[in-house]
């Protein structure tokens, strides 16, 4: 009888679901996706606010280390998840500068086999909208008039993604990531 709490507690472990490992582990690849897309957003609106244009002059702090979409991208790039390459393919919605443009190109690839099909089936309308309202969400959550910038400098525009989708594809079976 002094081993029944021992027994009780083993004997709901083992009727807990085998899958909750791999739930757990969806869960955690969606919020990591969902901060590694933020970090682009944010990191794209910093940099083209005018307010935060001397932002490294007055405070040194503000831009050590490596910039958070380079480390939002890589991240994306990088992890081994499913759903990934198609998280990759769909950051097309952005307009990275030069040094980040070229990176994505390259991380796209180096993924040819993973990303080829999601570059065919992309929805330039939808991932248009769906930019624009990640935008206007992230500005009117910040402090009124922080950022004062065009949607369009951040998103691209339908008839944008389908161009780009064109170079991109033909790059990616190329197999090249230079000289796009």
């Amino acid at each position: 009888m002094k081993y029944a709490p021992l027994l009780l507690t083993l004997a709901v472990v083992l009727m807990l679901p085998a899958d909750n490992g791999h739930a757990g582990e969806r869960q955690r690849f969606k919020r990591d996706m969902y901060g590694a897309e933020y970090s682009i957003l944010s990191s794209l609106l910093v940099h083209l606010n005018l307010k935060s244009k001397y932002l490294c002059v007055q405070n040194p702090y503000a831009c050590v280390g490596p910039d958070r979409a380079e480390l939002g991208l890589a991240m994306l790039a990088s992890s081994n998840q499913p759903e990934a390459p198609r998280k990759l393919v769909e950051l097309i919605r952005f307009k990275f500068d030069a040094g980040l443009s070229t990176d994505y190109k390259c991380y796209l690839s180096a993924r040819r086999p993973e990303v080829s099909p999601y570059l065919r089936d992309v929805d330039a309308g939808q991932l248009s909208h769906q930019c624009i309202t990640e935008v206007t969400q992230f500005i009117s959550k910040s402090k009124r008039g922080l950022y004062e910038i065009p949607v369009d400098s951040i998103c691209r525009s339908s008839s944008e993604i389908e161009a780009e989708l064109k170079l991109m594809s033909k790059a990616v079976r190329s197999s090249r990531c230079d000289g796009f």
